[in-house]
Protein backbone atom coordinates (compact mmCIF):
# COMPACT_ATOMS: atom_id res chain seq x y z
CA UNK A 1 0.00 0.00 0.00
CA UNK A 2 1.12 3.50 -0.98
CA UNK A 3 2.23 5.71 2.24
CA UNK A 4 -0.30 8.09 1.57
CA UNK A 5 -3.25 5.89 1.09
CA UNK A 6 -2.03 4.51 4.59
CA UNK A 7 -2.58 7.33 5.99
CA UNK A 8 -5.79 8.51 4.77
CA UNK A 9 -6.64 4.75 6.09
CA UNK A 10 -4.91 5.71 9.59
CA UNK A 11 -6.24 9.27 9.77
CA UNK A 12 -9.98 8.17 9.31
CA UNK A 13 -9.72 6.06 12.56
CA UNK A 14 -11.01 7.14 15.58
CA UNK A 15 -8.50 5.47 17.68
CA UNK A 16 -5.49 6.43 18.28
CA UNK A 17 -2.68 4.45 16.03
CA UNK A 18 1.11 4.63 15.74
CA UNK A 19 3.75 2.05 14.13
CA UNK A 20 7.45 1.70 15.37
CA UNK A 21 10.19 0.37 12.66
CA UNK A 22 12.27 -2.69 14.00
CA UNK A 23 14.44 -0.03 15.97
CA UNK A 24 11.15 1.15 17.76
CA UNK A 25 11.31 4.11 15.68
CA UNK A 26 8.13 5.81 15.28
CA UNK A 27 6.71 5.95 11.39
CA UNK A 28 3.55 7.23 11.55
CA UNK A 29 1.73 8.44 14.07
CA UNK A 30 -2.60 9.24 13.28
CA UNK A 31 -4.58 12.48 14.29
CA UNK A 32 -6.54 10.68 17.28
CA UNK A 33 -2.82 9.73 18.35
CA UNK A 34 -2.38 13.42 18.30
CA UNK A 35 -5.45 14.57 20.03
CA UNK A 36 -4.54 11.92 22.59
CA UNK A 37 -0.84 12.75 23.73
CA UNK A 38 -1.06 15.93 22.80
CA UNK A 39 2.31 15.78 20.73
CA UNK A 40 1.86 16.57 16.59
CA UNK A 41 2.86 13.90 13.87
CA UNK A 42 6.17 16.15 13.31
CA UNK A 43 7.46 15.81 16.76
CA UNK A 44 6.48 11.93 16.87
CA UNK A 45 7.71 10.30 13.94
CA UNK A 46 11.51 9.33 14.08
CA UNK A 47 11.47 9.45 17.46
Amino acid sequence: MENKEQNVILDSISEGVFTVDLDWRITSFNRAAEEITGIGHQDAVGK
